[in-house]
């Protein structure tokens, strides 16, 4: 599928057709989808496939998608979106302002709003979001993100299983080596202070102060300990103020995050603003879930987490299921 259309600089569109194809990637599942789907069914063919192209969208994000800064951020840096192709604009109701998104997947999440900005989005120290010129070097966005990173180590570490197993190794040792190097720059971005992994500015090397689900992100990354998962699952999502997974969330039918995992914590200035925008600022979303549950489920052997984990399927299952019958 859209693996397929991969471009001539290769990165993977997040969409493309007949007539047009995104100057925007995506957020990199596609090898950890294609492990998952070759564990199940063992189809080779798919694996010889599509193999090239999801080393190729690697390459790309490791040569174009890196943001190096201070601090934490120095090099190798993090991985980042960005946009090679289009002008950028800090205008939160434009479709292509890139502090809103582009190409993460989160279209508009607070995660992109300017340093200082409104609850809506607005205003803020935009400075520190300014893009490279595209001319001479990668157009990034300067801020460490933790689900471009930590989905960059996932997705490295998911092609070089399928490498292995269709005998093309010689990928090995640089998508490991890239996967370590990463593994390392986010153990940088545990902040004791909120007791999370949170995004860095580069510029200045201080952590965002905006804690979405994914901050959950580095525990399928391989990166945090097991006590660091422990404590994000009892301060944050099982936090009634913040990400709201709770045994007897049915009990509580006026909570302002009832279904649970809200794409902001439900405690920040900016949930459900502005009103009129609500789209990733607050509303749950499935894909969020599902990568908050690869997120525990790597750090399953934990009891705590385990249970955790368990108590976000249910709730999240239960709102599934409530859209089903309803519509």
């Amino acid at each position: 599928g859209i693996v397929m259309a991969k471009s001539n600089d290769g990165y993977v569109p997040n969409h493309a057709d007949g007539g047009s194809i995104s100057s925007a990637s995506e957020p990199a599942v596609g090898g950890k989808v294609l492990l998952d789907l070759f564990q199940r069914f063992g189809d080779v063919w798919i694996v010889e496939l599509l193999l090239d192209h999801l080393i190729d969208w690697s390459d790309w994000q490791w040569e174009r998608r890196r943001v190096v800064g201070v601090g934490a951020c120095a090099d190798p840096g993090f991985i980042t979106i960005g946009n090679d192709y289009e002008n950028c604009s800090t205008n939160l109701s434009t479709a292509s302002n890139c502090p809103g998104g582009g190409e993460s997947g989160l279209d508009q999440s607070p995660k992109w709003d300017c340093p200082g900005a409104a609850p809506d989005g607005s205003g803020g120290n935009c400075s520190v979001f300014v893009y490279r010129d595209p001319k001479s070097s990668p157009h990034v966005l300067q801020l460490a993100d933790m689900q471009s990173t930590s989905l960059f180590v996932l997705d490295a570490e998911s092609i070089v299983a399928l490498a292995i197993a269709v005998n093309r190794t010689e990928v090995v040792p640089r998508l490991r080596a890239r996967a370590a190097q990463m593994k390392v720059q986010l153990a940088k971005a545990w902040d004791n202070d909120t007791e999370s992994f949170l995004d860095i500015y580069p510029a200045t090397g201080e952590f965002s102060d905006k804690l979405t689900p994914t901050a959950f992100y580095p525990l399928f990354a391989g990166v945090a300990t097991d006590q660091q998962a422990i404590t994000m699952v009892r301060n944050h999502l099982l936090n009634a103020s913040e990400f709201c997974i709770s045994a007897d969330y049915a009990s509580d039918p006026d909570s302002k995050c009832y279904w649970g995992l809200p794409s902001i914590a439900a405690n920040a200035p900016s949930f459900m603003q502005p009103l009129r925008y609500i789209y990733w600022r607050g509303l749950s979303w499935g894909p969020m879930t599902m990568m908050t549950w690869w997120a525990l489920d790597a750090h399953s052997s934990i009891p705590q987490v385990k249970e955790a984990r368990s108590l976000l399927a249910k709730q999240k299952t239960d709102m599934m299921i409530s859209m089903w019958r309803a519509h």
